[in-house]
């Protein structure tokens, strides 16, 4: 029953409900539809495989829902509310339409719910002792019916946590009282007491029942588990989670897995009985509250609510898929052309794609590739890029952990962004054979379905090949390859233009500020011109197919034409003393699809941005910190959304969305300020230039 973690991953997708989430469940053994219930009272049935809502109603207005949920034999969903009085009541719906079949209440004065399970068709609703103290009772109304019975409990103290198998033949409680720290197990048609179980070791801190009634798991403070017979007591087997305090966990429908909540955002995957692990923990992002186990015996689909996001994920017969872990912060970024959304790769090379302005998760890679590469002169990633039509992704990875991968193999892997699933087979890519020497270099072209990737084999001052691959319609193929010499430079930075007449340019960077620049179109690349530049250089291009190139204190802005050309005289942009020199190069730039503005990213701990207007070729923005107060690292992402209205920056540890509306800086400052510069403020930060009234609704400062 061992098994190992499968090697074909498969994340299914994510659920993002629009309310704070409390508990989510499966409504039946088929796991046809996902149940998820919100603190304001709304019940909210979801397809599973698309995440659709099918149907949703508010259950109880005004009120928090209770985190249980029932999806019975008889095709109906109980959906509990809770007052701050207590326990209101019970609403039975049908499924999938969610129309009130009736209202189960209480006396909260006596009464308290008890449960209902998978499949079993009654409301359990626990009684109080009667006045002699002889025993609690079950007032049992079934769902479909509204019918109801009564039956005495055993001479035990229940609390009202009853958990029933799918089947209707077992019945788990915890015991209160004297004989506090049991499990009570009992027969569900008569409630009559089958055994107990008496957990050993530590504080019991959660049990759970298999759906089939075959298994009770049962897990303690400091990682102990146990598995028992239900219908004898007997102890199954028992097992060790090396992490402190496990959380919530849950069986599978057959009892052969569970999945344990760790405290380290965690989860384990046990086989059971033998309760032990198949394949390493995996993270399921910051938060994880519950998981829940779909249906039948070869594929479960688990959920984890994190951050008020479901996760769905495949479970195959070879245990465990796949899981991806969440952030916003880690990782080189990239912004989508159009500026809905952006994409993010950790180090450990799994991707996750957010929208814009808001930060929402849409979707993450699938598949697990393998670590991010490592930038040539940093441990900053290379990858992710975007396609100019935003429908891929391009990665770097490598076969090796971050920090060690001089001439480690890589691959480059092209995926669909909207599915999160890769396109074709990995590229392999040579990688570089030295810690900071030139590594994978990706780039896609501007305006057709080409990306561009290479890298140098192993060996001091060998040849990089490019290779440019065709991947219109999802169909990816090597359309054609070149080597460029290193003549002791090793280049490590690549962008594609385009000429006016039609044609694809490829500049290629060197390490030491060499850029040699490529026709492509052809089956055969061909060699155009080469341009030395400065130490510090650094390449990047634009979605209008300009070719950036920066030594640290000038930025120049070519076209393909005027760059082959080989004369710098006449370069499309050139900003003198673009920043200040300090203890960095520039790093990136981005562009407003108007080519107007200009966003420039510098590296060094100073984290300095500035934008430019190119049209005068002046300053609108300072040079500051863009990213927050103590927050380490440099801007490794500059991205201005394609209209000029934000602009995003982001590193290893934070990813900032800024306001660009510098009419609604103005006033906002100006209402802060409460007053217009003085003469003397005028003449020491505007030198030079005639005094204006930079706040109109205040009076001009002596």
């Amino acid at each position: 029953m061992n098994r190992v973690l499968g090697d074909d991953p498969r994340w299914l997708g994510a659920i993002h409900p629009s309310e704070s989430l409390v508990a989510l469940y499966f409504p039946s053994l088929d796991g046809k539809y996902v149940a998820l219930s919100t603190q304001s009272g709304l019940l909210e049935l979801r397809d599973p495989s698309t995440h659709a809502v099918v149907s949703s109603v508010r259950s109880f207005p005004g009120q928090t829902t209770n985190t249980a949920l029932w999806f019975p034999s008889s095709g109906l969903v109980a959906h509990a509310a809770k007052a701050p009085a207590g326990e209101t009541g019970v609403n039975i719906y049908t499924v999938p339409e969610l129309e009130l079949v009736r209202t189960i209440s209480w006396d909260k004065e006596a009464e308290q719910l008890g449960g209902f399970g998978m499949g079993y068709p009654e409301v359990a609703i626990l009684r109080k002792a009667a006045p002699d103290g002889c025993c609690q009772s079950l007032r049992l109304v079934d769902a479909a019916s509204g019918a109801g019975r009564t039956v005495t409990l055993p001479a035990l103290q229940f609390t009202p946590n009853f958990y029933f198998d799918a089947t209707g033949r077992h019945v788990a409680d915890l015991v209160a009282g004297p004989d506090a720290g049991k499990i009570a197990l009992l027969d569900s048609s008569t409630f009559e007491l089958l055994a107990t179980v008496k957990p050993t070791g530590d504080s019991l801190r959660w049990y759970d029942l298999s759906q089939d009634g075959s298994v009770l798991l049962t897990g303690y403070s400091f990682g102990n588990l146990q598995a028992w017979d239900p219908a004898t007591g007997e102890l199954l087997g028992t097992g060790k989670v090396d992490i402190f305090s496990p959380g919530q966990f849950s069986l599978n429908p057959n009892g052969t897995l569970a999945a344990i909540a760790l405290a380290t955002d965690k989860y384990a995957v046990m086989s059971v009985p033998e309760l032990t692990p198949v394949g390493p923990p995996f993270l399921v992002g910051p938060g994880g509250v519950f998981t829940a186990f779909g249906a039948n015996d070869e594929t479960y689909f688990s959920f984890t609510a994190t951050h008020n996001e479901v996760d769905h994920w495949a479970i195959n017969g070879d245990g465990l898929v796949n899981a991806r872990s969440l952030s916003t912060g880690v990782g080189r970024s990239e912004l989508a052309p159009d500026g809905s959304w952006m994409v993010k790769e950790p180090p450990d090379g799994a991707w996750c794609r957010w929208s814009l302005r808001g930060l929402t998760l849409l979707n993450r890679s699938g598949v697990n590739v393998g670590t991010a590469a490592n930038n040539r002169f940093s441990l900053t990633a290379i990858s992710p890029i975007v396609s100019a039509d935003g429908k891929y992704i391009a990665t770097a990875n490598t076969d090796c952990p971050r920090g060690n991968q001089a001439g480690c193999s890589g691959k480059v892997v092209l995926w669909n962004a909207e599915t999160g699933m890769p396109v074709g087979q990995p590229i392999p890519v040579a990688n570089a054979d030295r810690a900071g020497g030139p590594g994978i270099v990706v780039a896609f072209h501007p305006n057709l379905p080409l990306l561009a990737l290479g890298g140098p084999p192993p060996g001091s001052g060998q040849q990089t090949t490019i290779e440019i691959w065709s991947f219109e319609a999802g169909d990816l193929k090597r359309q054609s390859s070149f080597v460029v010499p290193a003549g002791g430079q090793g280049f490590g930075a690549m962008t594609f233009s385009a000429f006016a007449g039609g044609g694809s340019a490829l500049a290629v960077a060197s390490e030491l500020g060499r850029v040699a620049l490529w026709e492509t179109s052809g089956s055969t690349p061909r060699l155009l011109t080469t341009r030395q530049f400065g130490r510090q250089s650094f390449l990047d291009g634009s979605q209008q197919g300009w070719i950036v190139e920066g030594d640290g204190t000038d930025i120049t802005i070519f076209t393909a034409e005027q760059f082959a050309l080989g004369d710098g005289a006449e370069p499309t942009r050139v900003l003198k003393g673009a920043m200040p020199k300090n203890d960095g190069a520039f790093a990136r730039v981005a562009f407003t699809d108007d080519g107007r503005l200009m966003a420039l990213a510098q590296f060094g701990a100073t984290a300095r941005v500035s934008l430019w207007d190119l049209q005068t070729g002046e300053s609108i923005a300072s040079s500051f910190n863009w990213l927050p107060s103590g927050t380490a690292g440099r801007p490794d992402g500059v991205f201005l959304a394609p209209d000029g209205s934000y602009l995003v920056v982001s590193n290893d540890n934070a990813t900032v969305v800024w306001d660009l509306d510098i009419a609604h800086w103005a006033e906002k400052t100006c209402e802060a300020a409460g007053r217009n510069f003085t003469q003397a403020e005028w003449t020491k930060y505007f030198p030079g230039r005639e005094y204006a009234t930079t706040c109109p609704r205040w009076p001009v400062r002596q």
